[in-house]
């Protein structure tokens, strides 16, 4: 009996013990479970911290290239800037080394002075000096019974016609009221240097010394335009003098080919 009860104790015990082993197992499994868990929440956190960190590197990216950006064009207007102010920088150099510190605005007449030239030594032309402002000259050209009211915009780089009318019945000034020509005409452009053989008026000569009936100039300004025609190449050669105070004191044409000519016209007085 004793020992039967012994066996029942053990049993007891060892049924217990295996109760036990499973119980430790499943709480191992639990735990293990819970590490998983937490490993894993651990990662994700991670990942979307280093996600976070790549959005964030990324926008900084992107602002440093939009500031870069602004850099790069503020850095073009400014050279841009630069450009157009060493151009106007150049034009007014050239201007002033053209006649000194006014260019050729020196060699502009004085309002009320008359010019009187004589063609080929028998037609008489004047040129009566009307007024002037900043960029402007107006003059009136009398050929005869012909008169001519032209208006030059003659700055320190450049002549040109802006203005013409024949016969008007005003002759008095209209640098206030005139409308510029469409179509003007350029007469001198200190950039314009060369050999006087095209279309457009050419500088040949800066330091001429000329004489003419109303007196000797120096430093006279050359200036040559050349014509040549499509069919026959014969050409027309326009060659004019500027004097410094006086400005046209002298202007030649020659005609080429089988009928050409020469025709010649110079300045013979000068009443200021």
């Amino acid at each position: 009996m004793k020992k039967m009860i012994w066996l029942l104790f053990l049993a007891l015990a060892l049924v217990l013990a295996a109760c036990s082993n499973d119980t430790s197992k499943e709480s191992a499994s639990e735990n293990q479970g819970e590490d998983e868990t937490t490993e894993e929440t651990g990662q994700e956190e991670q990942e979307t911290e280093n996600n976070e960190s790549e959005t964030n590197q990324e926008s900084a990216d992107e602002d440093s290239n939009q500031e870069d950006a602004a850099s790069n064009d503020e850095e073009a207007a400014e050279n841009k800037e630069d450009t157009v102010n060493e151009d106007s920088s150049e034009e007014t150099a050239a201007g002033e080394e053209a006649g000194g510190e006014q260019g050729m605005k020196e060699y502009r007449p004085e309002p009320g002075m008359t010019k009187i030239f004589v063609q080929d030594d028998e037609f008489e032309i004047t040129y009566d000096i009307v007024a002037e402002d900043e960029n402007h000259l107006q003059r009136n050209i009398s050929f005869g019974d012909m008169v001519e009211l032209q208006i030059l915009n003659w700055t320190s780089d450049r002549i040109e016609l802006v203005y013409k009318e024949s016969n008007p019945e005003d002759t008095s000034s209209k640098l206030d009221s005139f409308e510029a020509i469409n179509s003007t005409e350029t007469i001198l452009d200190v950039e314009n240097q060369g050999e006087g053989d095209t279309r457009q008026p050419e500088i040949i000569s800066t330091t001429e010394t000329v004489s003419v009936p109303a007196g000797t100039y120096e430093n006279v300004y050359v200036v040559r335009s050349t014509t040549t025609s499509s069919t026959t190449d014969n050409q027309t050669i326009f060659t004019t003098y500027f004097a410094p105070g006086v400005g046209v004191v002298k202007e030649t044409m020659e005609a080429t080919g089988e009928n050409g000519y020469t025709s010649e016209t110079v300045l013979t007085e000068v009443n200021e």
